[in-house]
């Protein structure tokens, strides 16, 4: 049997083998790529910065797929039609739209928003969990992206089979077409109904915006690029990463704006939804250079930053006061515990077993792979202004007195005090701080109240969960519109729900406020506004250092 041709008479075997020789390349090229992206974050010891597993299996799967091909019958239609269905070119669509970004945290994560709680549910239906696939976690995760390697014939078919469908639907169909609609409508209802209180659901302020965008209620509302883009808004309403919804991107490589009303019409309908839209006559920044950039120097940019914006002058709460004055942030991991060892000795022993705390023993072993002074604290605090509140202080004070080492109760001296080379340990806190950190008043009873005063209404709930030393020290930097360092997880995680939950329903009030008041009112309630210091976020800016470290303290009485 003779081979069937294309459409230039080539036949379509040669055509294939063409083909997947192509492919085969362009993949070894693109794997090749992400593999030294993941060289250069071991060599940085950044390997769990960004996220590529997913990635790189995905690519090595095609790899796979593509050299099973390279071996089949090249005529075959099974074949032609595997080539034609290849997923690299969305691959590599992904990896390069993945180069023009910053703060590169991972790829094709899904988030999660909850359906309608069980109080509004019928008897016989569960609360439903959904999903939305990102294909790019990045600006350190405020932004989602979306890459789409759909063509504008695609998108045209699409369009007129659901224009088709609609056409020819009896009145019957229509009818219930319509009971389906408005029911979506009472469930993008429901799903943010005041019943709710888990940080998963959607918060109040999606009401409006959710129910506005319901693809229902747009023409192309059957494309599945529209509702992609609306589970994509919906999933970012039930998150908030630093208090704020995640942006949301799509990238059209093989879409133009311009070239027909009807393209025009989608990519208006995917605007409208809140999205970002990129064509291939509209690529995001810097992802066509003139002059291709090379990896080494590229893949630095790509990283995420080690610590979020922070203020010219940062507020420390007591986990990082004491991670500073800390042996294990100054005196060699082997010293620590050749010490440990040699002092827990007895005549009869016959071995040397640690006599330091397991928490303490994991502390070393990650100051040893990544000291957190050099590589994480000196590099974001040495060119700030440096200050803490009087609980802190004392409460750190205390801790060093009662159970710290003479070096780390010297150091804890040294910090509020001028500096002055006490020992080669502290020299270093003096030359690469501004010491001495400043301690500031707020500790009398009267000082909540006041820094509530100057606060959103959220943050009565917030102190109310708050012990008064965190109180103290989150509301003093709230107030103060400075950031927070802290390694204390468990209480930034409780600010970060309470202002979630909570702080969106203010927003909501203030929209609707501004929208009363109008542009006039909006100009008149500026100018009248209390000169009450700095205007404030809807939470506290707050950096969360992953790791901490513990006083080693004496032997006697030794804790964490």
């Amino acid at each position: 049997m003779q081979a069937a041709s294309t459409g230039d008479g080539t036949p379509s075997s040669q055509t294939s083998i063409t083909k997947v020789e192509e492919l085969l390349e362009k993949c070894h090229n693109l794997l090749s790529e992400i593999e030294q992206f993941q060289s250069f974050l071991v060599e940085q010891k950044k390997e769990s910065a960004v996220e590529l597993r997913q990635l790189r299996n995905s690519v090595n799967s095609e790899l796979k797929s593509l050299e099973k091909l390279s071996t089949a019958d090249p005529s075959a239609e099974r074949t032609i039609h595997a080539l034609r269905s290849s997923n690299l070119p969305f691959y590599t669509a992904v990896w390069n739209t993945a180069k023009s970004c910053t703060g590169l945290i991972t790829f094709f994560k899904r988030f999660y928003w909850q359906g309608p709680p069980a109080e509004i549910l019928d008897k016989a239906q569960k609360p439903e969990k959904r999903c939305a696939l990102v294909d790019i976690v990045a600006q350190n995760g405020e932004e989602w992206i979306k890459v789409s390697t759909v063509t504008e014939a695609r998108l045209l078919f699409e369009k007129a089979k659901a224009h088709w469908e609609d056409a020819s639907s009896s009145p019957e169909e229509s009818d219930e077409e319509e009971k389906e609609k408005e029911e979506m409508n009472d469930e993008l209802v429901a799903a943010i109904s005041p019943l709710n209180h888990n940080h998963n659901f959607l918060p109040t302020t999606a009401l409006k915006e959710s129910s506005k965008q319901n693809p229902n209620n747009d023409p192309n509302h059957k494309l599945e690029l529209l509702t992609v883009a609306h589970d994509l808004r919906l999933a970012s309403l039930a998150t908030r990463i630093r208090y704020k919804h995640p942006t949301i991107r799509f990238v059209l490589p093989k879409v133009s704006s311009g070239t027909s009303p009807e393209i025009d019409s989608i990519i208006t309908s995917i605007r409208n939804t809140g999205v970002i839209v990129h064509c291939a006559n509209n690529p995001p920044p810097h992802s066509s250079p003139l002059i291709p950039i090379p990896l080494p120097t590229l893949f630095p940019s790509l990283l995420p930053s080690p610590f979020p914006p922070l203020t010219p002058t940062l507020n420390l709460d007591c986990t990082i006061l004491l991670a500073l004055v800390s042996d294990l942030s100054h005196i060699p991991p082997t010293t620590i515990l050749s010490s440990s060892s040699s002092s827990s000795q007895t005549p009869t022993t016959t071995t040397t077993p640690p006599t330091l705390h397991p928490s303490l023993l994991r502390q070393l072993t990650l100051e040893t792979s990544s000291p957190l002074l050099p590589t994480t604290l000196y590099p974001a605090l040495s060119s700030r202004h440096l200050v803490c509140t009087s609980p802190a202080a004392t409460r750190m004070r205390e801790i060093t007195a009662q159970i710290g080492t003479p070096s780390e109760q010297a150091r804890a001296e040294l910090i509020f005090s001028s500096p002055s080379p006490l020992s080669s340990s502290a020299s270093t806190l003096t030359t690469h701080l501004r010491l001495p950190i400043r301690i500031v008043p707020a500790s009398d009873s009267a000082t909540t109240p006041l820094l509530l005063s100057r606060l959103p209404p959220v943050a009565k709930s917030v102190a109310a969960k708050l012990s008064p030393i965190n109180q103290s020290v989150f509301l003093y930097g709230w107030a103060e519109g400075i950031a927070t360092v802290s390694s204390n997880r468990g209480v930034v995680r409780v600010v970060e729900e309470c202002v979630g939950r909570e702080g969106g329903e203010e927003e909501e009030e203030e929209e609707e406020e501004e929208d009363q008041e109008g542009a006039k009112g909006k100009e008149e309630s500026i100018k009248n506004r209390d000169d009450r210091g700095p205007i404030v976020e809807p939470g506290p800016a707050v950096w969360l250092v992953e790791v901490a470290r513990s006083l080693v303290g004496r032997e006697k009485g030794r804790r964490v």
